[in-house]
């Protein structure tokens, strides 16, 4: 039955969603929904995806994503999301934020030029 429900969000989306045995149903449905809201711009979302992939909630560890997430959703309005960007910048190399900041700015209108970008 979730299985279906999935299924269907992701088909009014054109979108396919991979179901792995170590997560649950909640998280799934979670992890969808925080996906979908943040394609909406939702700055909400967008920390909550940083959040997910610094703690490795449903995905593996990534802190050069969870930086990126955080930086967009800073961008978006979300301060908690620059405390964070912050904190995690202790835990990765110059190459890793750069990285990071690459990968945000191409998500990021092109025709925006937040003052987030200056490296920390």
């Amino acid at each position: 039955m979730f299985r279906a429900t999935i299924d269907k969000m992701a088909a009014k989306k054109n979108q396919s969603i991979i179901l792995t045995e170590t997560n649950s149903k909640i998280s799934l449905q979670h992890d969808y929904l925080a996906a979908a809201s943040a394609e909406e711009k939702n700055a909400m979302a967008l920390w909550k995806l940083g959040s997910m992939y610094e703690k490795g909630i449903g995905v593996f560890t990534d802190h050069v994503n969870a930086y990126m997430w955080y930086f967009i959703a800073e961008h978006k309005g979300n301060v908690q999301a620059g405390v964070d960007r912050e904190r995690i910048t202790n835990k990765m190399t110059p190459t890793q934020i750069d990285k990071a900041q690459v990968t945000a700015r191409r998500c990021l209108p092109a025709d925006v030029k937040p003052n987030i970008f200056l490296k920390t």
